[in-house]
């Protein structure tokens, strides 16, 4: 069996800079030699935007 584990990270931002903040972790992981299979990107559309997709 193989351990999981997540990291969470709560940020009130827009969507895309949302998606940059975790683009941003992902690859400063990835210098670190930490490495993961998914990354996912959660967040609430009820105050954005329709464009903003």
């Amino acid at each position: 069996m193989t351990a999981t584990t997540m990291k969470a990270v709560d940020q009130a931002m827009n969507i895309m800079t949302l998606v940059s903040k975790v683009i941003s972790i992902r690859e400063a992981d990835q210098k670190r030699k930490r490495t993961y299979d998914q990354c996912w990107v959660v967040f609430d559309k009820n105050n954005s935007p329709a464009q903003g997709f």
